[in-house]
This record gives structure tokens, C-alpha cells and sequence, in this order.
């Protein structure tokens, strides 16, 4: 292997494992097999696609699936009910029916102890009502519950996803509405503006209409002054000037109507634009309260489920740890109570030895036997 192989495959020997399937598997937790009472000790650690050996010299080991009355089909129960569909023709795993097992025939087998003994002494079930199976059929049920087991750490992945999409399309929603706000507030600066405008505008009519009068003030003094040179003039000059006087007001008038008219559209458009954006603001905000409450309940809900499970492995492990000490302890009683026989045989063994006529032991000493003194 050249240098440059070496570094290569030292490389991805030291590339980091990445903890999304191991934190996937813990929040999924593993379905409970029945403990293994009788057997060696290393099967009640193998992971359950692992299968338990056959071995012919244990003879005493006790295999059940569930105790009597209890069903062999799991559900898993989370955020969601799961009905699984997906083998309807029992073809990745074949569990066939159980009597022993149905659940409305547990009534019929616990009522009668006539029964019960029966069954306990034609070694079907035990004394705890654990039924026994044999290997084929542990084993199966042990394939059985990995497959359960895969299946809901997959739908566990597929919420992960949508639960990213989710949040994927929540930051597209908070982009577009800081965006909504900017164009609020460049609409804001533009209303401004127009009434900048508009103010201008009124200050420009104010000055026409003055103007107006003016003029106006002008014209009396000439007509009094026509007045004075001819009558016919000033009749003349009078009408001129009445006709000329309804028409500037009636004009003024329409102007005065029609600016009163727009000024009114214009507070009802503005009137009616802010409260359709009161009512968006509003519904918005109503939505983004409702689905963090919902993802508030999601979360407390899968939480309070993790800490139930995490306190059934504990009790699992406590159990299981007193029943290994129990039994490791019950064998160092046997292993002593034998050694403690063995040299009591050995000291008496030595005792009667000694006892003998001292001719004896000299010619069992010519012979090659050793006698020892022991207190």
C-alpha cells in the first residue's frame, strides 16, 4: 500500500461517526422482550437481531414470549396513531394464532384455577403464567419486534423531515412579512408626501381666491367711477359685472365641491386600507399563537413520553442487576459450602492419620507418606 493510500484511509478512519441515528434510536425506544429467568447471562444483553443460539447442553433455560392472556402484537403509540399496513400478508413475519395468548380468552383462563393448574403442571405455562415457547418461536418474535422497532424509528425520520419543511416555510413567512413591513413603511413616507402636497396646494388656492377678491375690489372702484360718467354705461357695466360675479362664485363653488369630494375619497380609502391591514396583522398573528401552542403540546406530549420510557428502562435494568447479583451470590454460597466440606473430609482424613500407633507410621513413612499437623 503506497503513502498516499495510508493517509487515505487514515482519513476516513478518523472522520467522525455522526450521532443522528444514535439519537434517533434513543428516542425511539426499543420494544420490551420477555427477561430470560433461566440461560446464560449473555442473552438477556444480545439486540434483538440477534437470535438466541442453540446450544444443547442448556437444557434448563426458559424461553416465553408474554404471559398468558397477553396479546404478541405491538403498537407503538406517539403523536400520531400508526396502523401498519404495510405487510398485510403476514410475509415479512408468519406469528401464528395463539390461544394462549388471545386477550378476550384471558377471563377464561384465569377464572378457572382447575385449569391454570393443569396447564402449570402439563408444563405449558409457569407458575408466574409466563407461556413457553420454543427457540424457533422466541426467536421469530425477537424478528418480529426489530422489524416494529425499524418501522417506527422510520416514521420517526419522515416527522423529523416534515417537521424541517415546516420550519422552512415559517422562516419564508417571516422573510416575506419583514418585507410587507417595508413597504409599509415606504407607503407611510409616501402618504406623507401627499400631504406635504396637498398642503401646498390648499396654501395656492388660498392665494387665487385673494387674488380673486382683489380684483374684484378693483373692478367696484372702476364701476364707480363709469358710474359717474354715464348712466347707460354704468347699466351696462352692472350687468356685465353681476353676470360675471355668479359665474366666479359658481365656479368657486364646483372647485370648492369637488376638492371637499376628493379629500373625502381619500380618507375613506385610507380608512378602509388600514383596517384590511389591522385585520391581516390580526389573523396573522392569530395563526403564528395557535400553531406555537400546537407545537407546544407536540413537544410536552413526546417529552413526557420519553421521561415514562426512560423510567420502565431503569426499572428493567434494576431488576435484572438484583436478579444477576442474587444469582452470582447464590453460587459463591454453593462454591464455599463445598470447599468448607472438602477440607473438613481432608482434616479428618489427617486427624485419623495421626492417630495411628506410632509403627504404623513408620511404615507408612518407608512407604512415602507425609503427615502433616494442622490446627
Amino acid at each position: 500500500m503506497s503513502c498516499t493510500d495510508k493517509s487515505t484511509a487514515i482519513g476516513v478512519l478518523n472522520v467522525k461517526k455522526s450521532p443522528y441515528l444514535e439519537n434517533l434510536r434513543k428516542c425511539v425506544p426499543e420494544p420490551k422482550v420477555a427477561a430470560l429467568d433461566s440461560g446464560l447471562p449473555r442473552w438477556s444483553r444480545l439486540p434483538l437481531e440477534a437470535k438466541i443460539p442453540v446450544m444443547p447442553h442448556v437444557t434448563d433455560a426458559l424461553l416465553s414470549r408474554r404471559k398468558l392472556g397477553e396479546r404478541l402484537w405491538i403498537e407503538y403509540v406517539d403523536r400520531k396513531r400508526f396502523v401498519d399496513c404495510s405487510d398485510p400478508y403476514s410475509r415479512e413475519v408468519n406469528i401464528p394464532y395463539e390461544g394462549l395468548h388471545d386477550e378476550h380468552l384471558a377471563r377464561f383462563f384465569l377464572q378457572s384455577h382447575r385449569l391454570r393448574e393443569f396447564l402449570i403442571k402439563t408444563e405449558i405455562i409457569t407458575p408466574g403464567l409466563d407461556v413457553k415457547c420454543n427457540l424457533w418461536e422466541y426467536n421469530t418474535y425477537r424478528n418480529y419486534l426489530r422489524i416494529m422497532h425499524g418501522k417506527a424509528m422510520k416514521r420517526e425520520l419522515v416527522e423529523r423531515d416534515e417537521l424541517l419543511k415546516e420550519k422552512l416555510v415559517l422562516d419564508i413567512a417571516d422573510g416575506q412579512a419583514l418585507k410587507n413591513n417595508e413597504k409599509l413603511k415606504k407607503q407611510e413616507v409616501r402618504q406623507a408626501r401627499l400631504g406635504e402636497l396637498e398642503a401646498k396646494r390648499a396654501a395656492k388656492i388660498r392665494r387665487i381666491f385673494d387674488k380673486d377678491r382683489a380684483d374684484g375690489a378693483r373692478l367696484a372702484e372702476l364701476w364707480e367711477k363709469q358710474r359717474q360718467e354715464t348712466r347707460n354705461k354704468i347699466v351696462r357695466l352692472k350687468v356685465q359685472m353681476n353676470r360675471i360675479k355668479q359665474r366666479r362664485f359658481l365656479m368657486a363653488k364646483l372647485e370648492q365641491q369637488r376638492i371637499l369630494n376628493s379629500f373625502r375619497e381619500w380618507n375613506e380609502r385610507d380608512r378602509q386600507f388600514r383596517k384590511r391591514m389591522e385585520q391581516m396583522e390580526g389573523n396573522k398573528r392569530r395563526k403564528k399563537i395557535e400553531v406555537a401552542l400546537e407545537r407546544f403540546d407536540k413537544k410536552k406530549t413526546s417529552q413526557e413520553e420519553a421521561i415514562e420510557n426512560e423510567l420502565r428502562v431503569r426499572e428493567c435494568v434494576e431488576q435484572s442487576k438484583s436478579e444477576f447479583l442474587r444469582e452470582y451470590q447464590k453460587k459463591l454460597d454453593d462454591s464455599q459450602r463445598k470447599l468448607r466440606e472438602l477440607f473438613e473430609e481432608k482434616r479428618a482424613a489427617l486427624e485419623k492419620a495421626l492417630k495411628r500407633p506410632r509403627r504404623a507410621r513408620r511404615k507408612a513413612k518407608k512407604i512415602g507418606t507425609c503427615y502433616c499437623k494442622v490446627d
